[in-house]
C-alpha cells in the first residue's frame, strides 16, 4: 500500500526474494515505485478508485508505504 498527498494506492511490488520492503523503499537510486495490478483512488473516497495493470508512482510523492494486510491463516482447532 502506498499513500500520497491525494491518493491511496494498492498493488503488487516485486522486491526480490532477499530484499526487505524497507530496503526497497529507501533505495535512493530508485525514482519510481513500479506496481502491477494496481488500484488507486482519492484518499477521502478510495472506493471510487480505478484499476490499472501497471502504474509508476514517483518516489518523492509517497508519504506512507506499508505491506498490504492479509487475513491470517485459519488455525485448526483440536478438540
Amino acid at each position: 500500500m502506498l499513500e500520497t498527498a491525494r491518493y491511496l494506492i494498492t498493488g503488487n511490488v516485486s522486491v526480490g526474494s532477499d530484499t526487505r520492503l524497507s530496503d526497497y523503499a529507501n533505495d535512493d537510486t530508485r525514482a519510481f515505485f513500479a506496481l502491477t495490478e494496481a488500484a488507486l483512488g482519492p484518499l477521502d473516497q478510495p472506493e471510487r478508485g480505478r484499476h490499472v495493470d501497471f502504474l509508476l508512482v514517483a518516489r518523492h510523492e509517497v508519504t506512507l508505504i506499508a505491506p498490504a494486510l492479509t487475513p491470517p491463516e485459519p488455525r485448526l482447532q483440536v478438540a
